[in-house]
């Protein structure tokens, strides 16, 4: 018979405390030690060899937000495209599972948490137009307990698909990329510092699409950001080469996986906020990703945020009035 998921996750916690790699667990606490003046190490060819492959395993979860075909003509739709989710670190992969399973116990749930079907009580979730309000709340407030109990932080990018179109077209006419391109490959750069600096490998885990197109250009920007290809072209070279080193010894690989996976829940339960916190700031997700400091900019030191934190993309001003606004105040910066 094979493993569980939780059988699954003991085993690998217990080989690496067999290898020497020391437990760590939540990456909020962690990051905030982090020392904006000694961040992103030189690699050596010597470490890119073999001792990096001891250090800690980080997993960044990403869903997405929208399609990420930019001629979208769904009127129904956001107005945004992202890609993100959460990183948490590995040894809190098992708490992730166990309250995921407390959740999906207690409600008897039949689907998984899809907050798309969540918030339009549709599909696994069209129990909730028929509860009663008194009930439905009561499933928010634990859907929201999980989600901000969780020894994990948000992060991702978004870009607004009008102001996208705009820019791009004039160059690249019916050739441009998929936004997907873009927002993967600023979420996992910013995840590749985060683990770096914190002397920890990222496993990056993406919701497979299915889709002919989606999945392999997924994979080849995730080559690109490894071997210091041309992610956006030959015009931003240093973004690429300046960076690469960290990156090759950092990226420990890519996965795919299905809505079955916790971690790719809670990314699902993220990234609509995250998005939303760059277009509509106060909406009600947001607001309960702020108040619970869930956003990884509350974890920053100020100098790093604007290159580390989410990534908003011809959307700065609301973004600016909204999260970065509620962190300055609660890390106490100046604006």
């Amino acid at each position: 018979m094979a493993p569980t998921a939780r059988e699954r996750l003991v085993r690998n916690a217990v080989i690496a405390r067999a290898n020497g790699i020391p437990e760590l667990h939540d990456i909020a606490a962690l990051m905030e030690t982090i020392d904006a003046d000694n961040v992103v190490p030189a690699y050596s060819p010597e470490d890119l060899a073999g001792p990096l492959k001891l250090r800690p395993l980080m997993t960044l979860f990403i869903d997405e937000s929208g399609t990420r075909y930019p001629d979208n003509k769904d009127k129904n739709g956001p107005p945004w495209f992202g890609m993100g989710g959460v990183l948490v670190l590995n040894d809190d992969l098992l708490a992730i599972h166990d309250a995921r399973a407390a959740l999906v116990s207690k409600w008897r749930l039949s689907g998984p948490l899809h907050g798309f079907d969540i918030r339009n009580t549709s599909k696994a979730f069209v129990w909730l137009s028929k509860v009663g309000r008194k009930r439905a709340e009561e499933f928010a407030a634990d859907l929201k307990s999980f989600v901000l109990s969780a020894p994990a932080v948000g992060i991702g990018c978004a870009l607004d698909r009008a102001e996208h179109v705009a820019k791009y077209r004039p160059q690249h006419g019916r050739s441009m990329w998929l936004m997907s391109k873009t927002a993967f490959t600023i979420t996992v750069d910013r995840a590749a510092k985060i683990a770096a600096t914190l002397g920890c490998r990222l496993r990056v885990v993406v919701e497979r699409s299915g889709h002919n197109r989606e999945d392999p250009e997924v994979v080849e920007c995730y080559k690109e950001l490894i071997g210091g290809g041309h992610v956006f072209g030959p015009a931003v070279e240093a973004f690429n080469d300046e960076l690469t080193p960290y990156r090759a010894a950092t990226l420990a690989g890519l996965e795919f996986g299905g809505k079955e996976s916790p971690g790719l829940q809670l990314a699902d339960l993220m990234i609509y906020p995250i998005c939303a916190s760059g277009f509509a700031p106060d909406h009600p997700e947001n607001q309960n990703m702020l108040a619970g400091r869930k956003y990884v900019d509350f974890h920053l030191p100020s100098d790093l945020v604007s290159d580390w934190g989410l990534k908003f993309r011809e959307c700065p001003r609301s973004y600016k009035a909204g999260v970065r606004a509620a962190v300055a105040a609660a890390r106490g910066w100046r604006r």
